[in-house]
């Protein structure tokens, strides 16, 4: 509905709805419904949340007083305002005031819950007696109906306390061209004085007793019915929704603005209904720093550990609101807190469920970090973020992810072993002007404009420290880390545990499958696959795919003599050598035994044999086993190129019969060459070549 249409309050239309019932019937309403406009429906007619104009108001009244043969059908209608289906929220703090004669003198707050186009005043009181005027605001007709509508509710005041309905005399009118409309009213005494404000009331009669009684059932039901409405799933939006319309049901008020931050680092989030979006926004801003209006009242949306926007009722210029109805406010406020909070937690849930799914599906830690990363800075909304995790073993390298570190942190947490976080407790919170803080911290403030810095461990299933997720702000920086942070950062540190170990599983048994298990070269099956990648390269391209194979001299030899032990030794220390000279994007393999083959794409012949000749003089070097003897290594290379549609098998024959060319040449040259070194640089072996 639109904000200008809030004029005539939901309890006055519902009034008018039952009133035509209980006369005509359900016929008369249906065309009442009809006749009032096509703007308007039965359901928003019997919603007391819901607001109407003033036009819309005076139609009701005309047609109800058509349909059901009554002309003066709205004097009736105010003078049923003690309904006990209507208006439940209302009665209960009008009766709250203690007697007829401070309702009246009150009239000035209570008008505004039936209209916000008129302006309702108390000029005097006596015991039994009261002055009200009622001006209807410039741009609106005057209308008979209206003034008996007045007189009917103003008369009915008593009979909240368990006396007769009131005498209202209508001493002006503004139909007949009077500047106001002057009501005087008169009640019977009481028997028994009034008790004193803030005093419990004995009771205000048999009636009195029974319409309080059964107003607070009907508002303990109403409570219940929002707990559940307002802690039911849905969105944020949702939830927010669902406050402001909660709020409108607690209280009647020209209009309600919920402004809520469900984050701290989000733009708080405006719902308002009975507000323009402008006036919303003026309102959301104001009230969130602490301002405070006559014609707002202000509950905080929060719980014992957050505080995440208030809910405001905005009444009409002037005019304010009774005392009962802060309580009122205050006890849906809590329950919006409650909303907000689970919606909040349900978000959080269904994002770390989804981050859950994708670490379930990474295939190695890198992968691992790099999705632990993402969820961290859209759980957070950091302006840098990092995950770092540690080697499966001290010796092996760790894993980063980073986005928005500056190139000295990311250099320092890629180094070989960066500086601590800390040594405290498992949860680490900086300010910029904090003093006291690692390391790394003081980096990460030096080399940047970050203000914090939030920082978590991962721990293994052990309790040992496995790595750590960090986050830092620039602007808009939390100012500590509470429940909704710290749940945002542990729950992706808690999921990041069992990833890793998965992660570590999948590439430790993926390694096992295509790498030779003693040298950690490629085995034949991560051979073939490279081959295949390089095939592919070579046709994109046109070039060819060059093959080294690698046979060691005299390898049997070494065995017997040395043991299986400094044979081994050997391998691997061929395989160190084999990976220093090839490029990143070159293939080595073990074959097996002592042979190895190294695959190498867009090359020519001379840059293949060029890199047989460096393979060969690098494998030359001593190798220092075991006991510390230096044990002579030699090996003969063998080069080919190969078109992209040779198969890998002839591929390896063509370079098997090089290597053994190779083979005959280092032969022929030792045999007629006796003064070649025996080993590398000249130095002597301490043991023969292997041959």
């Amino acid at each position: 509905m639109s904000v200008s249409a809030r004029e005539t309050s939901g309890v006055t239309t519902r009034l008018i709805v039952s009133v035509v019932r209980d006369l005509a019937g359900a016929s008369a309403v249906d065309e009442l419904v009809r006749r009032a406009g096509d703007h308007l429906t039965l359901a928003q007619l019997e919603d007391e949340r819901e607001w109407v104009s003033f036009d819309d108001k005076i139609r009701l009244f005309e047609v109800a007083a058509e349909v059901c043969g009554e002309p003066r059908l709205a004097h009736r209608v105010g003078a049923s305002a003690l309904d006990a289906r209507i208006g439940v929220g209302l009665r209960a703090v009008i009766r709250a005031l203690g007697s007829p004669q401070r309702v009246y003198r009150e009239v000035v707050r209570i008008g505004p819950k039936f209209s916000t186009v008129s302006d309702l005043r108390c000029t005097g009181t006596g015991r039994t007696s009261a002055e009200v005027t009622y001006r209807l605001r410039p741009g609106h007709q005057p209308n008979r109906h209206d003034c008996d509508y007045n007189v009917g509710l103003l008369s009915t005041v008593p009979c909240l306390f368990g006396l007769p309905a009131a005498r209202v005399e209508h001493l002006s009118c503004q139909v007949d061209g009077d500047v106001e409309c002057r009501y005087l009213i008169t009640w019977r005494e009481r028997q028994r004085p009034w008790p004193r404000r803030g005093h419990r009331r004995s009771g205000a009669g048999p009636v009195g007793t029974v319409d309080e009684v059964r107003d607070l059932r009907r508002q303990i039901d109403d409570l219940q019915a929002a707990t559940a409405e307002l802690t039911a799933p849905g969105s944020l939006d949702v939830a927010l929704e669902r406050v402001v319309r909660r709020a409108s049901s607690a209280v009647q008020a020209r209009g309600f603005v919920v402004v809520v931050r469900p984050r701290w680092d989000e733009r708080p989030t405006v719902h308002a209904v009975g507000v323009d979006p402008l006036e919303a926004e003026q309102v959301a801003t104001e009230a969130l720093a602490g301002a405070r209006r006559h014609e707002w009242m202000v509950s905080p949306v929060a719980t014992s550990t957050r505080s995440y926007g208030v809910v405001v009722a905005v009444q009409a210029p002037g005019h304010g609101f009774l005392a009962g109805e802060q309580a009122k406010l205050d006890a849906y406020a809590s329950l919006a807190s409650a909303a907000v909070e689970v919606a909040v937690e349900r978000e959080t849930a269904g994002t770390l469920l989804a981050v859950a799914r994708d670490l379930a599906a990474s295939q190695t830690v890198q992968s691992v970090a790099d999705r632990g990363l993402a969820a961290v800075v859209e759980l957070t909304g950091a302006t840098a973020a990092a995950v770092v995790i540690t080697g499966a073993a001290p010796d092996d390298p760790w894993v980063v992810a980073t986005t928005g570190v500056t190139d000295a942190v990311d250099a320092l947490l890629r180094s070989p072993r960066p500086p601590p976080t800390d040594a405290g407790s498992d949860i680490g919170f900086y300010h910029r002007h904090d003093t006291d803080r690692p390391q790394l911290v003081a980096a990460v403030f030096e080399s940047s404009d970050v203000t914090a810095v939030a920082r978590v461990r991962i721990r293994d299933g052990e309790g040992t420290t496995i790595g750590w997720v960090a986050t830092a702000w620039t602007a808009g920086a939390p100012t500590e880390i509470d429940h909704d942070l710290a749940t945002r950062l542990t729950g992706v540190a808690a999921l990041l545990t069992p990833a890793i170990a998965t992660a570590r599983a999948l590439e430790s048994s993926s390694h096992l499958a295509l790498h030779d298990p003693l040298t950690g070269l490629a085995n034949r099956v991560l051979l073939a696959d490279r081959y295949e990648g390089a095939v592919a390269r070579a046709r994109r391209h046109g070039g060819l795919i060059g093959l080294v194979l690698v046979d060691l001299d005299g390898f049997k030899a070494t065995n017997d003599r040395h043991g299986h032990a400094a044979g081994d030794t050997a391998l691997v220390t061929v395989a160190d050598r084999l990976r220093q000279v090839i490029r990143e994007a070159d293939t080595a393999a073990r074959l097996g035994g002592d042979e190895f083959v190294v695959i190498t794409d867009a090359v020519s012949d001379t840059e293949v044999s060029s890199l047989a000749r460096r393979i060969e003089i690098e494998i030359a070097r001593p190798v220092t086993i075991s006991s510390g003897a230096a044990l002579a290594v030699a090996a003969s290379a063998g080069a080919v190129t190969v078109a992209p549609d040779v198969t890998l098998a002839d591929a390896l024959a063509r370079a098997d019969a090089s290597m053994f060319d190779r083979k005959r040449e280092r032969r022929a040259g030792r045999e007629t060459n006796d003064a070649e070194p025996s080993g590398a640089g000249g130095v002597p072996p301490s043991d023969p070549p292997m041959r």
